[in-house]
This record gives C-alpha cells, sequence and structure tokens, in this order.
C-alpha cells in the first residue's frame, strides 16, 4: 500500500475473503521518513528506514498506513490448512 497522502495517515479494514486457509501471521514492513522529501544522505543515513511489525492473525484486522509512506503485508498460512 502506498500512502501518497503528505500528512494524514490513513486506516483501513483488511479482510481476507474466498479461502478456508488459516492464517498463521501477518507481517508489516513499513518505508517511511520524517518528511515526504526524505532521503538517506552520508549525514543522516536512517533518515528513512524500514520498520517490521507483526498483526494479530485473523481474517480482518485494522492497520493504520503512516503518511508518505510504503507498506507491504506478508501473510503466512499454516501448513496444510484446508
Amino acid at each position: 500500500m502506498i500512502n501518497r497522502d503528505l500528512v494524514q495517515d490513513i486506516s483501513a479494514y483488511i479482510m481476507i475473503t474466498g479461502t478456508d486457509l488459516t492464517i498463521q501471521s501477518v507481517t508489516v514492513e513499513t518505508l517511511n521518513g520524517p518528511g515526504y522529501e526524505s532521503v538517506n544522505t552520508h549525514e543522516d543515513p536512517d533518515a528513512v528506514t524500514l520498520t517490521t511489525s507483526s498483526l494479530t492473525p485473523s481474517d480482518i484486522f485494522n492497520i493504520t498506513f503512516p503518511a508518505h509512506s510504503l507498506t507491504r503485508l506478508t501473510l503466512e498460512f499454516a501448513p496444510g490448512s484446508s
């Protein structure tokens, strides 16, 4: 998800449908910096960083996408779930 808004976070509900698979884990990776023009430089190599967190596995969850950020959700399904 790309949140192109320069100042406002965007919240959304995500619902997984059409499968009987059991979600084992949800990993959230967000690439962001303090401002939309932030860049990594030699003087400030960590201005833009990748943060990783997890959500409680569920078929529906709420997530907030920070302003001017790129977020990837990775769902891992339980082996042998049907």
